[in-house]
């Protein structure tokens, strides 16, 4: 299976590679991964939820499926850019942005709803994303093969839930209590002694693939404590 993926930043992309590719491969599904967003190639690549949502003025609804999917299900031959699916990621932390909330009224119409559970948190993302996406013009089979991949609230979630042998409900971390709880998994992973509290968060991508890497058995730890990739992970694995 191959899968393109648009996420926000060098630092989610690992997170995806490595916990839904181990994920998918437990499920006797075989993936490869293109990151279409950001370049991963590039000195500094952009990142952010703007720059996700730019992405799709870029590349609109037709011209992906020209590019990607070969003109829809059945069209055109099979080429080095052709896809079976794009995961599209975005952060749930977002929701209480000003500036994403003016935004995306404004380009789509959608107004954010206050929302405090994972799951309502993930429809308040993927209302967003669809309007992005054009999700409405795309026939069934193409809007299938567009998966939207909510993280609650961020992939360092994931991280946390990969890394603790313990069951932890990660879809409830947030604020300082996540960044201090993936930091401190992060540290210890590097056999560091964790500090009770940090300032920020590291976005380092080569850090961050280390970890994602070390740690991807612990997929389906994520699965179990994480119900938005669980359930997100059952759309991917249905295309």
């Amino acid at each position: 299976m191959r899968i393109g993926v648009v996420c926000e930043g060098p630092s989610d992309y690992p997170a995806i590679e490595h916990f839904v590719g181990v994920a998918l491969a437990d499920l006797g599904i075989s993936a490869t991964f293109r990151s279409l967003h950001p370049e991963m190639d590039r000195t500094r690549p952009t990142g952010g939820w703007a720059s996700v949502l730019t992405r799709f003025k870029r590349y609109t609804a037709q011209t992906r499926i020209q590019k990607y999917f070969n003109g829809g299900l059945f069209g055109g031959d099979l080429g080095e850019d052709h896809l079976d699916a794009i995961l599209v990621h975005l952060d749930s932390d977002v929701l209480e942005d000003v500036s994403f909330k003016k935004f995306v009224l404004k380009e789509y119409g959608v107004s954010i709803v206050t929302a405090s559970n994972p799951r309502a948190r993930a429809q308040e993302v993927e209302k967003v994303l669809a309007g992005a996406a054009e999700m409405s013009i795309l026939s069934s089979s193409d809007r299938k093969r567009h998966v939207f991949f909510p993280a609650i609230e961020s992939t360092e979630a994931w991280c946390v839930s990969a890394f603790s042998g313990k069951p932890i409900k990660a879809n409830y971390l947030n604020g300082n209590a996540l960044r201090d709880a993936f930091m401190s998994a992060l540290e210890a992973s590097e056999g560091k002694s964790p500090k009770h509290a940090y300032e920020n968060v590291d976005k380092s991508a080569t850090r961050r693939e280390r970890f994602c890497k070390k740690h991807s058995k612990g997929a389906g730890r994520i699965s179990r404590n994480c119900v938005v990739f669980r359930s997100s992970m059952r759309k991917l694995a249905n295309v």
